[in-house]
């Protein structure tokens, strides 16, 4: 499984009507049911049925709105410019209904807060294996100057056979170098083309307090208005 979209959409709670039913065929995948849902959007399970095997949908209920459009699309590539065993894989990204998905590989176990309910407290040698390859997939991220901004145990999921994974990208911050290009691709991915999408500082201005505020730094929150990196 993978978590749900979380968040309030511009328009309310995800409505129900919008996003796939079980069943619903998108492509070469076949919705077989839902795994979470979020303000935003939802988390579905399926069936590849060209490689015969099981993925994970995230759907986003973007409402005709470019910008929530543009972050979900920057979210996908984001992951997918991070190839390491540690981060989650994504395998395509699509549209249906006016909807953008991206297809991720199934994963079966439990986020690292299951972990740590009622304020347990893991032994420093199991808390050891559990961050390094953590600290390892933040390191490829950071090979291609991308920041997670969103790090925190709901994003660190424990696969039943042992590997970790690092998950959603959404407010990821590709660093320095790339503002031009971002840019350019937020402008492609603009639904209106009579309202320009905002350039990527607009969005990471709006963004520097999407986040979860205990897990969250200094910088995020504009302190000094100093520059958000690895």
């Amino acid at each position: 499984m993978v978590p749900t979209i979380h968040g309030t959409g511009p328009d309310g709670p995800a409505s129900a009507s919008t996003l796939p039913a079980q069943g619903t065929r998108i492509g070469q995948y076949e919705i077989i049911r839902e795994l979470g849902r979020g303000g935003m959007g939802a988390v579905y399970a399926a069936r590849d049925t060209k490689l015969g095997r099981k993925v994970a949908i995230k759907f986003l209920n973007s409402d005709n709105h470019p910008e929530l459009t543009a972050r979900f699309i920057l979210e996908a590539r984001a992951t997918a410019r991070c190839s390491h065993e540690n981060i989650i894989v994504i395998h395509e990204v699509g549209e249906h209904d006016c909807n953008p998905f991206m297809v991720l590989e199934y994963l079966q176990g439990v986020p690292l807060t299951q972990l740590l309910q009622d304020g347990r407290k893991l032994p420093p040698a199991q808390a050891v294996e559990l961050i390094v390859p953590v600290v390892r997939a933040l390191t490829a991220a950071h090979a291609h100057n991308i920041v997670h901004r969103d790090l925190k145990p709901d994003n660190i999921f424990v696969t039943d056979s042992g590997t970790i994974k690092v998950l959603d990208f959404g407010i990821a911050k590709l660093a320095q170098g790339d503002d031009e290009d971002n840019a350019a691709l937020l402008r492609t991915v603009a639904a209106n083309p009579s309202q320009p999408a905002p350039a990527d500082r607009e969005l990471t201005r709006r963004g520097h307090l999407m986040g979860t505020l205990p897990y969250m730094s200094p910088e995020q929150w504009g302190a000094g208005n100093t520059h958000v990196d690895h």
